[in-house]
């Protein structure tokens, strides 16, 4: 585990680079907010070398990527780098929100990228264009931006998000922003908000996966699946487990979900199962979640409020190994029984 010189709110992989940002606030906390580079070796360690770092003594920054670019989100707009396979960044273009209120949360989609503040207001940048278009959605903080996955291109424009505060929840159409469904978060037996959403696919159907909280640290958390075509529940399951970030993974049709107390949860598309959960990882808590690989060879890189990064191994984790060995019985089982049948049949 390395640490980095400020808490990390964010991270992006970039082919075998990680990208963490994050910050402490205001000049005057005394802590530094900026981006820092690693490089992830070959035996997936996490080299200690700082590739590059830019700082900035005024608020925290979140990170997305979008293509060659790395989208950096601070203080009252956002920062657009190239980036070069060195790893090397350097400045395109500066954009201003033109708002007093800060960019909580980020998400980007095929030329589109989507800002939410914490004074209600989400953004749309286009790259083609050079100017934000702002939409007062909320009187609330905007706490996450999911896009719809869709991947017809001839559709982007089409596409739905979703877009959650602390008092209500709305899908959104991308092009102009305006309003398709809401979202009716209070179908469980107390009242919460969405904290973080993710959408996942089975390689059929795609569906949205929301984490729901009651105010205070250390509430259980209920996990939510809908239905992208009407946005209805499907699924609400219940944890113990106080969650604050998500991850989805369409290969392996699995959640990881990040606790607050440092914990790394595994959860099934399908039923919502909960596979395994890892010992502590992180003691402050987990901010963010990113996956390398798949089944056995899957690894998780997750940051934390206190600056730490750590890699962790699925694998040591035996969910997948359960699913394998679950998957190898069933099998055998089923020969097994189609063999006494045929005998039994042959001899009759």
């Amino acid at each position: 585990m390395i640490y980095a010189e400020f808490p990390i709110t964010c991270s992006v992989l970039i082919d075998d680079f990680l990208v963490v940002g994050g910050g402490g606030g205001p000049v005057k906390s005394g802590i530094k907010n900026g981006i820092i580079i690693y490089e992830i070796l070959p035996n997936f360690r996490l080299s200690s070398k700082i590739l590059d770092q830019y700082y900035d003594s005024d608020v925290p920054m979140y990170l997305i990527r979008h293509d060659r670019y790395l989208v950096v989100c601070c203080d009252y707009g956002l920062y657009i780098y190239e980036y070069q396979i060195a790893i090397k960044i350097s400045l395109v273009k500066s954009i201003r929100t033109g708002s007093n209120a800060y960019v909580t949360t980020a998400c980007v989609d095929k030329g589109l990228i989507f800002l939410g503040d914490d004074g209600g207001n989400l953004y749309k940048f286009e790259f083609k264009k050079v100017e934000l278009s702002r939409f007062e959605t909320s009187k609330s903080q905007i706490t996450s931006i999911s896009v719809h996955p869709s991947h017809n291109q001839v559709l982007s424009y089409f596409k739905k998000i979703v877009v959650t505060t602390r008092t209500e929840s709305y899908v959104r159409n991308s092009a102009d922003l305006s309003e398709i469904y809401s979202l009716d978060v209070d179908f469980c037996d107390v009242k919460h908000f969405i904290r973080n959403s993710a959408f996942g696919s089975d390689g059929k159907n795609h569906f949205l996966f929301t984490v729901h909280l009651q105010a205070g640290r250390g509430r259980p958390a209920y996990i939510v699946k809908w239905s992208t075509s009407s946005y209805f529940p499907i699924l609400c399951v219940k944890s113990p487990e106080h969650f604050i970030s998500i991850k989805s993974s369409d290969l392996c049709n699995v959640l990881m979900l990040g606790s607050s107390a440092g914990r790394l949860s595994v959860f099934k598309y399908s039923n919502l199962h909960k596979m395994t959960t890892t010992p502590v990882i992180h003691s402050v808590g987990i901010s963010s979640i990113n996956i390398m690989g798949c089944h056995k060879n899957m690894k998780t890189i997750t940051t934390s409020p206190d600056g730490s990064i750590s890699i962790t191994s699925i694998e040591s984790m035996k969910a997948f190994n359960h699913i394998s060995q679950t998957v190898g019985v069933s099998a055998i089982v089923a020969l097994v029984l189609s063999l006494t049948k045929f005998i039994f049949l042959l001899y009759k």
